[in-house]
């Protein structure tokens, strides 16, 4: 849980948001894709959607996935994501089927 606690003020952005943003994005590309095409989407959104820009979007959504990771022990409940090619792949995915995306106002 101590990661849960860091992650939540973690410069100043709830990881809430982030994980929000990152569902988001898995759920317009499939439910899966690679931690590049994550990261970049999930950055392109906040920039447009809040004037956000900084090098640590990247660090912020990998720690998210990590702390939802159903592989991890330590997670934060429940489980949001998944590497379906086993620890050390930069696949990730949805843990579970998802509903098609809802478009944000």
């Amino acid at each position: 849980m101590g990661n849960v606690e860091f992650l939540s003020t973690h410069r100043g952005r709830r990881i809430d948001e982030v994980v929000d943003e990152i569902i988001f994005v898995l759920q317009c590309l499939g439910g899966a894709a690679h931690i590049s095409v994550i990261m970049s989407s999930v950055e392109a959104r906040l920039r447009r959607d809040r004037g956000e820009a900084n090098k640590t979007i990247a660090s912020d959504v990998l720690s998210a996935l990590e702390a939802y990771d159903e592989a991890n022990p330590n997670r934060v409940k429940p489980a949001l994501f998944r590497r379906p090619f086993g620890p050390g792949s930069n696949r990730w995915a949805l843990a579970a089927p998802s509903p098609p995306p809802r478009q944000k106002p």
